[in-house]
């Protein structure tokens, strides 16, 4: 297999790679390390959002594939990674117990990111269309 082969192999596997880890990963945060029982909600839930950030890397590098123009890539980052945290803390407030008004309360923080980086997406590419 050439050089550039395994590069471009590297290339479309990378992004699913990180995507399942982090998916594996969020649904058992406890995986890799465990430092015990949590002591609260709160901190059992925060213990999935890295490997929601891992997820949402995945994901947006699967969903976007350039560099330029950079206003686009710095929303799709910025979406993306958002995404995945919040589905994290979806999934920490499923599973672990919803009983934290903080989680909430970042879960609508981030929420609103998400539109506000979608709204940014749907005007940059519109803009470049015309």
């Amino acid at each position: 297999m050439s050089e550039q082969a395994r590069f471009t192999y590297l290339l479309r596997t990378l992004p699913w790679l990180l995507a399942v880890t982090g998916l594996i990963l969020m649904l058992m945060p406890t995986l890799v390390y465990d430092p015990g029982p949590a002591s609260d909600t709160f901190a059992a839930i925060e213990r999935r959002i890295i490997w929601g950030a891992l997820l949402g890397a995945g994901l947006l590098l699967l969903a976007h594939h350039q560099l330029r123009p950079w206003r686009l890539t710095l929303a799709n980052i910025a979406f993306w990674i958002t995404l995945g945290i919040t589905l994290a803390r979806l999934t920490g407030l499923l599973l672990d117990g919803a009983d934290s008004t903080r989680q909430w309360l970042w879960t609508g923080a981030e929420a609103l990111v998400v539109l506000v980086a979608a709204g940014f997406i749907f005007k940059i590419k519109s803009n470049l269309r015309q």
